[in-house]
């Protein structure tokens, strides 16, 4: 029976596979992943999400072998964002995103040029937190 784990690595692995943004740029007859995968998190390291981030690393790194999680914190998580929404769209680069760097940076630094409901493909939900405002 499969467990929940086992169902988000499913999931993250076929939506990275067969998203839109990578079609164009994989061929069929080209093993994925050839060279390793970069998983950027936009927040420093040792806190719930960069913790939540690694044990997904680690999850993918058993299946594929090769996943480095690169901490690139700063600016409300907009460093990270901009660095992950730079690189070419061909699976090699995923942004482990949050409400912050996806919905409360870009509400709150409007000067930065990165539409994240433009730039970016959802690939898996990893986490749902519940959030309180007072």
């Amino acid at each position: 029976m499969a467990t929940r784990r086992d169902i988000v690595i499913a999931m993250a692995t076929a939506s990275a596979v067969s998203s839109p943004v990578m079609a164009g740029r994989l061929r069929a007859e080209q093993k994925y992943p050839d060279r390793p995968i970069k998983m950027i998190v936009p927040y420093p390291p040792g806190g719930p999400i960069d913790t939540m981030a690694r044990f997904l690393a680690d999850a993918l790194d058993q299946r594929f072998g090769q996943v480095v999680v690169e901490n690139r914190p700063g600016a409300g998580a907009v460093v990270g964002t901009k660095s992950a929404a730079a690189a070419d769209p061909d699976g090699y680069t995923l942004l482990f995103g949050s409400s912050g760097s996806l919905a409360v940076a870009p509400a709150l630094y409007t000067t930065s040029d990165v539409d994240p409901r433009k730039v970016f493909a959802p690939i898996a939900t990893v986490a749902l937190l519940p959030h309180v405002m007072v």
